[in-house]
């Protein structure tokens, strides 16, 4: 899934000071030099491990520096980063991270994590959310992260295809590459998050219905459309005749027999597409024009959660969801972190921005 691909996109959606020791700046790295560099830098770490920690930690190192280095040169042929006194810092971190963590899955997540970095090196807000991913990444327990993962999945990525069917089916594939039986119930996983700064608990309110949650995010597919052969069928199929939309955009609601929608996802999506101002002008209005009524509204919003309910993996994911009694949300960390796993479980998904 890619942000802006065909099937699912995003939804509109303290750092610890180490001691670097000397930092060596070098120019035209190679692919040699970088893996130089991440030994350079793991001796470094390596000096805050004692000698009988040594072998481990220097194992798991060296494999988190095989995933990195060639997932670096697919974005920065040069390395040039590997020369920055930044990023020799954050890879220290991450070494020292990898050293610690009986998790290999965390290699990937770090070297996504750096690769983010380095994609994102002048937006210090960004890099400071990073630092900091960086440095809690192996103080998440397993339950905590796959918790945090599905969460950042279900609140994030919403389908792209003007087909509910489909863009459901494109939702339950994702879901069903998580682990949903293992997701953790209680409060200790998010009492772990949020000690560490990855997500925030609200006392006094209650999380938000996902059935509810996720109608409001497919606006454009929990509608009550336009009723085929009414006035505002003839005014909407006019409005799209003057800018040259064929009368085709508008397609048989799939919740509501006898009635058309746009093949949209929500309205905010009409500025995503290759049309001129004319024509987004035009769309937006017929959007404007479905049926207010809360009787029709509420019957398509019913057959959506039939619908929702139909897919094992999604009700499997609402049920966990309904499940958390505090009102919570993730931090700029927790969504890093969150979002990297969950790539690292599904590379189709959208990159970090």
């Amino acid at each position: 899934m890619t942000e802006n691909n065909k099937q699912i996109q995003k939804a509109g959606d303290n750092s610890q000071q180490i001691q670097a020791g000397t930092i060596n700046i070098y120019q035209g790295i190679t692919e040699q030099r970088a893996r130089e560099i991440c030994f350079e830098m793991a001796k470094k770490a390596l000096e805050e491990c004692a000698t009988e920690a040594d072998e481990t930690a220097n194992r798991r190192i060296n494999e988190f520096a095989g995933i990195l280095v060639p997932r670096i040169q697919k974005i920065e042929a040069d390395f040039n980063s590997f020369s920055d006194p930044a990023f020799q810092i954050l890879l220290k971190k991450a070494q020292l991270t990898a050293a610690c963590t009986e998790r290999n899955d965390d290699y990937k997540i770090l070297s996504e994590l750096l690769v983010h970095r380095v994609k994102n090196k002048s937006n210090i807000k960004k890099k400071a959310s990073i630092t900091r991913a960086v440095e809690i990444l192996d103080q998440i327990d397993d339950d905590s992260l796959l918790a945090l993962t599905v969460f950042l999945t279900m609140s994030t990525f919403i389908p792209t295809s003007g087909s509910i069917s489909k863009g459901l089916k494109v939702i339950s594939d994702v879901y069903e590459k998580f682990d949903l039986d293992m997701l953790p119930n209680g409060y200790d996983w998010i009492d772990n998050l949020s000690i560490l700064g990855a997500l925030t608990v609200s006392r006094i309110e209650k999380l938000k219905n996902f059935k509810d949650y996720f109608s409001d995010k497919l606006s454009g597919y929990v509608c009550a459309g336009i009723k085929k052969d009414s006035d505002d069928y003839a005014k909407a199929k006019k409005i799209l005749s003057e800018v040259k939309i064929h009368i085709d955009s508008l397609i048989d609601h799939e919740l509501l027999e006898g009635y058309v929608r746009l093949p949209l996802v929500d309205k905010e999506l009409i500025n995503t597409l290759i049309l001129n101002d004319d024509e987004k002008d035009a769309v937006g209005r017929v959007f404007d024009m479905y049926s207010k009524n809360s009787d029709t509204i509420f019957l398509a919003k019913s057959k959506f959660v039939e619908m929702l309910n139909s897919y094992p993996s999604i009700n499997k994911a609402m049920k966990w969801w309904s499940s958390i009694q505090p009102a919570i949300s993730l931090t700029s960390v927790g969504r890093v972190i969150g979002h990297t796993n969950a790539k690292s479980i599904d590379p189709s998904l959208p990159d970090l921005d």
